[in-house]
């Protein structure tokens, strides 16, 4: 997954993964779509409007980059949160890794809140894994080590791959737990941005200055995945790929993220677009785009909710 930041920028890769509108479209005085867009939109069109019961989970502070009045506007039911939400949502006895609340913790908070009688959306950001790295108190013994780097770098480094290697084993548990429940659940899982335990002169990023906004992600469904699916993608281009890999009839929007998906390259969605040559073909796919977000945000709002481009196909 291609992201718009390095060492940062969650909520702008939040704000695309819901509504497809991708940030290389928007004006470059955008900072946070949370808080520069979203809040003018009559309508932001999210994927969560498909569903009946709509859950966000952040163990953070629910006012941060303006989330709890973005899922407020979207409608969401419940946000469960560490502070700044409902009385009745707040997150109480929480299992924390040096500070941060445990990824573990979090994916029990999640099964404890999903219904099987019940069509819900969650959307959920996890803290565990959040910079610093000044320590580590799991039980993991990974060693890992830099080339070049001091020893400090190194300790950090290796507490961040201590972290990580604790996020996979719970990650496993939790798919075990899910794969147990009666009802098709899919699961879209991505890294918002690298660490910034990669130093600025990191090797890498010499050899090819996109391998700072490559991360992990995959697409997991309990009830059998298709094959046919994109593997380069944006934030932007998250809800195609999980229709596509769940084999789902789509709107025409979707339908339009679909064909940006698998024509435009997704490393044009990142901070290097400028480095990324589009064909003929391709630039006028993203123009079609950019007329839709132009309108949803800035124009005359013509696409309204209940417009037949936002219906799913039947």
């Amino acid at each position: 997954m291609y992201s718009n930041g390095f060492a940062g920028g969650t909520a702008n890769m939040e704000a695309q993964t819901l509504s497809g509108l991708p940030k290389v479209n928007f004006s470059s005085n955008i900072s946070t779509i949370n808080s520069d867009v979203f809040p003018s939109m009559p309508f932001i069109p999210s994927i969560s409007n498909y569903f009946p019961e709509k859950i966000a989970l952040h163990p953070e502070n629910a006012t941060n980059y303006n989330r709890n009045s973005i899922y407020n506007k979207l409608g969401f039911d419940h946000f469960y949160a560490l502070s700044g939400t409902d009385k009745a949502d707040l997150l109480t006895d929480q299992e924390t890794l040096d500070g941060k609340v445990s990824d573990a913790q979090t994916y029990r908070d999640v099964l404890d809140k999903i219904d099987p009688s019940k069509s819900q959306f969650f959307s959920v950001l996890t803290m565990q894994n959040h910079m610093p790295y000044t320590s580590y108190s799991g039980s993991s013994t990974i060693t890992a080590s830099g080339e070049g780097y001091s020893e400090a770098q190194n300790q950090l480094l290796e507490n961040y791959v201590r972290k990580i290697s604790d996020t996979d084993k719970a990650t496993k548990e939790f798919l075990t737990e899910l794969e147990k429940i009666d009802k098709k659940i899919t699961l879209v899982f991505y890294g918002d941005h690298l660490s910034n335990v990669f130093p600025s002169d990191y090797a890498g990023f010499k050899e090819d200055p996109l391998n700072a906004y490559k991360t992990d992600y995959f697409i997991w469904t309990n009830k059998g995945n298709t094959t046919d699916k994109q593997v380069d993608l944006s934030s932007a281009t998250f809800t195609p790929a999980l229709f596509e890999a769940t084999g789902s009839k789509v709107s025409p929007y979707y339908a339009l993220l679909s064909d940006v998906m698998w024509e435009v390259p997704a490393a044009y969605n990142s901070p290097l677009s400028s480095t990324v040559t589009l064909t003929e073909e391709q630039s006028k796919r993203m123009e079609d785009l950019k007329l839709v977000q132009y309108d949803l945000t800035s124009g005359k709002h013509y696409l309204k909710e209940d417009s037949p481009f936002f219906k799913l196909e039947k």
